[in-house]
């Protein structure tokens, strides 16, 4: 017979599951917002570990591996170019991993070409499911 009794800061509940299948798929919050936000709005102390592992089951079972969503763009990308609609590169790191990739359309290079002065990037805006990190700058060359 079992005598111990459940912790109850390692256990959520359906409401507080669905809250936090509802949040990945409106943005990509980080373990300690996603506690930070099923704690305050089910008044409880839910531990780090419980939101780790079902973030981590979340975020598989909607956006699958990130390789797996990587090779996807990937072969988008390769068939955009191929198309002559887009252009783009890619960094590759150690142990032949993505670091960093950028992309355009030939209709943002004809606007650099007709109006060079201004530069805009932006990248990752919104939805992030790999938590890449962000770049966003402006800049406009006023000479």
């Amino acid at each position: 017979m079992h005598t111990h009794s459940l912790s109850p800061g390692k256990f959520l509940d359906e409401k507080a599951l669905q809250h936090i299948k509802d949040s990945l798929l409106e943005k990509s919050y980080s373990i300690s917002e996603l506690r930070d936000r099923i704690n305050l709005k089910f008044d409880i102390n839910i531990e780090y570990d419980a939101i780790k592992n079902v973030y981590y089951k979340i975020k598989l079972q909607h956006f699958g591996k990130p390789n797996q969503e990587a090779q996807k763009l990937f072969e988008l990308l390769e068939l955009l170019k191929d198309k002559n609609f887009i252009k783009f590169a890619y960094l590759k790191g150690f142990q032949y991993n993505l670091r960093a990739f950028i992309f355009t359309t030939n209709l943002m290079i004809s606007h650099y070409e007709n109006y060079y002065d201004m530069i805009m990037l932006n990248t990752t805006f919104g939805m992030n499911t790999t938590l890449a990190k962000s770049l966003k700058i402006f800049h406009i060359n006023e000479n």
